[in-house]
C-alpha cells in the first residue's frame, strides 16, 4: 500500500512469473527462551571488557611497586638503592626512567630524586606504566560497557578517578602519596572483588578475567627476571618480592621463618592454589581460553598447556633445584612470551571490528 499524496492510497501488487513457495515466519523466542537465553558479547565489548582486566591490573600492579618502593627507599635503615635488582625491577615496571638511574664517579643516585620521581609517577596522565594512566585508561574502556557493570563498580572507579585521575593542586609530599596509593590499592582490590561476586560467568567475564591473568603473569615474569644469583641469599630482598607480591602475611603464616630462595619460589611461582603465583596464572588463561566460542581455531593452545604443564611438573622441594637459575630464566621468558601471544591471537580471532558481527561470542548455557 502506497500513499498518494496526502489524501489517499491505493494497493500496489508485484506479479512474478515463477510461483512462490510457501512464507517463511520468523520465530519469535517466546518468554522462556528469553529467560535462559544466552547474552551476545560483541567485539568491541570482548575487546573493552579485555583491556579492562588488563588496565585495572597494571594500575594495581604499579600501586603494589610504589608503595613498597617508596617505602623502602625513604627508610634510613633500609640500604633502598643498594640493590642493583630492586632498581631493576622498578625500570622494568616503568617506574623509573634510565636517565633516572645514571650515576657517575662524581654523582651518586639521589634517593629524594627518585622519591619525587615515584610520587609524580602516581598521577602522571602520560606514562603507560603509571597509576593515573592505567586508572584514567581502565575508565575509559568501562564507559563503553557500561551496561556490564554495577552501580557500585562506577563508584569505585569514580573514587578512583578523583584520587589520582589528574595531579593535585599542590605536589604531593611522601606521607600524602603513600596515603592515596593505599587508597588505590584498596579501590582496585574491591573493583576486582565487585567483578568476581556480580559479573555473570559468559565469555564477556571471561575475556575480562584472561586479561586480568595475562598482566599478572607478565608483572610475575619481568619481577623475576630482574633479580640475580645473588639475591637468593638476601632475605631482605626477598621479603620486598613477597610484599610486592601481596603474599607476605602468606609466607610468614604457612613457614613461619624469614623468607629463603628456594619457599619464595615455590610460593610465588609454583603454587597452584596462590592466586599471586606464576603457575596460577597460567593455569585460568588454560582454562578461559580454551571455552571462548572458535578457540580450537587458535595457535596458542598449545603452547598454553604446554605452559601449565610446565609449572605443575616442577618440585620445589628437590634439593639443590635452585641451585642454577637456567632453568629459571627460561620459565620466566617462554611466560612472557606465550603471554603476549595469547594477547596477539585473541586480539586477530575476537577484535576484528571490521567483522564484528561473524566475530560476535554467545555466552554457553
Amino acid at each position: 500500500m502506497v500513499s498518494k499524496g496526502s489524501g489517499g492510497s491505493k494497493d500496489t501488487w508485484v506479479l512474478s512469473d515463477a510461483p512462490l513457495g510457501p512464507r517463511t515466519v520468523e520465530h519469535r523466542r517466546t518468554p522462556a527462551e528469553e529467560i535462559h537465553g544466552d547474552r551476545a558479547v560483541s567485539s568491541r565489548a570482548a575487546e573493552h571488557l579485555f583491556w579492562l582486566g588488563r588496565y585495572a591490573e597494571r594500575a594495581e600492579t604499579c600501586a603494589r611497586l610504589l608503595r613498597t618502593a617508596l617505602t623502602r627507599l625513604s627508610d634510613s635503615s633500609s640500604p633502598g638503592i643498594s640493590h642493583p635488582s630492586f632498581l631493576r625491577a622498578c625500570l622494568a615496571q616503568g617506574l623509573f626512567d634510565p636517565s633516572d638511574l645514571e650515576a657517575t664517579e662524581e654523582t651518586q643516585i639521589a634517593p629524594a630524586a627518585l622519591i619525587r620521581r615515584l610520587i609524580d609517577n602516581v598521577f602522571d596522565a602520560q606514562s603507560r606504566r603509571s597509576v593515573g594512566f592505567n586508572v584514567r585508561q581502565a575508565i575509559r574502556v568501562a564507559g563503553a560497557i557500561r551496561d556490564r557493570l554495577s552501580s557500585d563498580n562506577w563508584r569505585l572507579l569514580n573514587q578512583l578517578f578523583e584520587l589520582v585521575g589528574s595531579p593535585p593542586d599542590t605536589p604531593a609530599d611522601l606521607h600524602d602519596a603513600l596515603a592515596i596509593i593505599d587508597r588505590a590499592i584498596v579501590s582496585l582490590g574491591a573493583v576486582a572483588g565487585l567483578e568476581m561476586a556480580h559479573m555473570t560467568r559468559d565469555h564477556g567475564w571471561r575475556f575480562l578475567s584472561v586479561g586480568r591473568h595475562l598482566e599478572r603473569l607478565l608483572s610475575i615474569a619481568t619481577t623475576f627476571e630482574a633479580l640475580g644469583p645473588e639475591d637468593a641469599a638476601d632475605p631482605e630482598l626477598l621479603e620486598w618480592l613477597l610484599d610486592v607480591s601481596d603474599s607476605l602475611v602468606t609466607f610468614r603464616a604457612r613457614y613461619v621463618r624469614t623468607p629463603e630462595w628456594p619457599a619464595v619460589v615455590e610460593l610465588l611461582l609454583f603454587d597452584a592454589y596462590n592466586p599471586r603465583s606464576l603457575a596460577f596464572q597460567a593455569s585460568k588463561i588454560a582454562k578461559h581460553v580454551p571455552q571462548l566460542p572458535g578457540s580450537s581455531a587458535l595457535p596458542i593452545l598449545a603452547d598454553l598447556a604446554r605452559l601449565e604443564q610446565r609449572c605443575q611438573t616442577v618440585d620445589p622441594r628437590q634439593p639443590g633445584l635452585f641451585a642454577g637459575q637456567t632453568w629459571l630464566e627460561e620459565l620466566l621468558s617462554d611466560s612472557q612470551i606465550v603471554a603476549l601471544h595469547v594477547s596477539d591471537a585473541l586480539t586477530s580471532r575476537y577484535f576484528s571490528h571490521a567483522y564484528a558481527l561473524p566475530h560476535a561470542t554467545r555466552a554457553g548455557r
